[in-house]
């Protein structure tokens, strides 16, 4: 769920427009952040995780948008950001009892936010997306469980095998998860299953399961 911070309320959004409340994939319905916490809460017997995408937008002449410095990242997310994230996210599912039932994922703006969710409870998941070749992730392994090859509509990772490998084998030695994506098409989710990751983020969780049996 991409969960956005908007004038300080928390919304879980699936687009890029956070003052609308919009269906959650685990929903039939909208959701705030308490509700979904307390869906996680009831079905905390299965197997599954509730990944926060957590994201600024700031307000410009045309509206919300994300907030990026000159390299095209998501800008660092601040200490009073770190702070809301705990108050409205964090607490609620320590109340809950749920902590090992969510995670977050972000960008490098967002590894100060990975770190402060590490040393409160080790327990929550923490996925860092890679969308550079040249970037280097080695000395961030201690706050992850998860570094995700990321791109968005062309995977220009493809050209860039050495830098795959360099980050798998990164990964694989510290003994963290790897995941591809966003793959939609089938080039895409071929290229990820090939690669043997051990997890896929894609829009289509039907086409997905089909080609990777």
């Amino acid at each position: 769920c991409d969960v956005t911070f908007f004038r300080g309320e928390a919304y879980i959004t699936l687009d890029k427009h956070p003052r609308k409340r919009v269906r959650c994939d685990c929903s039939k319905y909208p959701m705030t952040v308490d509700q979904l916490l307390k869906f996680v809460m009831m079905r905390s017997d299965k197997n599954i995780r509730t990944m926060f995408d957590v994201k600024f937008y700031g307000q410009t002449q045309t509206g919300p948008e994300e907030l990026r410095d000159l390299n095209g990242h998501l800008k660092e997310i601040s200490q009073e950001m770190i702070n809301t994230v705990f108050s409205k996210i964090i607490f609620p599912a320590e109340h809950y009892g749920i902590l090992n039932k969510i995670g977050f994922v972000t960008f490098q703006g967002g590894l100060k936010l990975l770190s402060a969710v590490k040393y409160y409870n080790p327990y929550i998941f923490a996925e860092l997306i890679v969308i550079f070749p040249w970037t280097s992730v080695s000395r961030h392994f201690y706050c992850l469980d998860a570094v995700t090859i990321g791109w968005k509509r062309f995977n220009y990772w493809k050209l860039f095998p050495f830098a795959v490998r360099r980050i798998i084998k990164e990964a694989r030695k510290h003994k963290l998860l790897i995941n591809g994506g966003l793959a939609n098409s089938e080039p895409e989710m071929d290229w990820v299953f090939r690669k043997e990751f051990d997890g896929i983020w894609t829009d289509d969780i039907l086409k997905a399961k089909r080609l990777g049996g």
